[in-house]
């Protein structure tokens, strides 16, 4: 009986370990999905040919949240997170532990971008000083935001409309 569990016990060892490295490894692989589960998404075409997953905010506790505390390996350069708001409004948006740079759209209720602020500098953790970056004040119906290293965010300007791909709407 000890010759087996000699012979055995390093294998099954082995085995458990090898288990757990792929299972930790498939975890961290659907980590940005796990985040942004319960969200509904729509698609959004840049240059009416570029679609961006966009990932909508509408609640008060998913605006509030927004990307704090996302990592730059969970949310891509082709996607983004529109805050849906219901009615027209002054809008600042401001970065609490925003772990990557971003460039932020504000748009009118027909969906044209009606102000950009780029290259919005990230702000781990919540304590000032350094100053937390605040956008200025913007009249805006809702306000997108996409990591500000995507060529696709470059790509987007003042003026421009935000199109939905066929079947995706707010």
């Amino acid at each position: 009986m000890k010759s087996f569990i000699t012979y055995f016990a390093p294998m099954l060892i082995k085995n458990i370990l090898q288990i757990l490295i792929i299972s930790l490894y498939l975890t961290s692989c659907s980590s940005q999905e796990a985040i942004f589960k319960d969200r509904k998404r729509v698609i959004i075409l840049i240059d009416n040919k570029h679609p961006v997953e966009t990932i909508i905010s509408n609640t008060d506790q998913q605006m509030t949240l927004g990307l704090s505390g996302t990592k730059s390996s969970e949310f891509r350069k082709d996607q983004a997170m529109i805050f849906v708001y219901k009615e027209d409004g002054m809008r600042k948006f401001w970065m609490p532990n925003t772990l990557f740079d971003l460039d932020i759209f504000f748009i009118d209720s027909q969906m044209k971008v009606v102000a950009v602020e780029r290259d919005v500098p990230h702000h781990p953790g919540i304590q000032e000083p350094p100053s937390i970056y605040r956008t200025k004040i913007y009249h805006s119906r809702h306000v997108l935001e996409m990591r500000s290293d995507s060529p696709l965010a470059k790509k987007l300007e003042v003026g421009e409309k935000i199109i939905f791909e066929k079947g995706s709407s707010l």
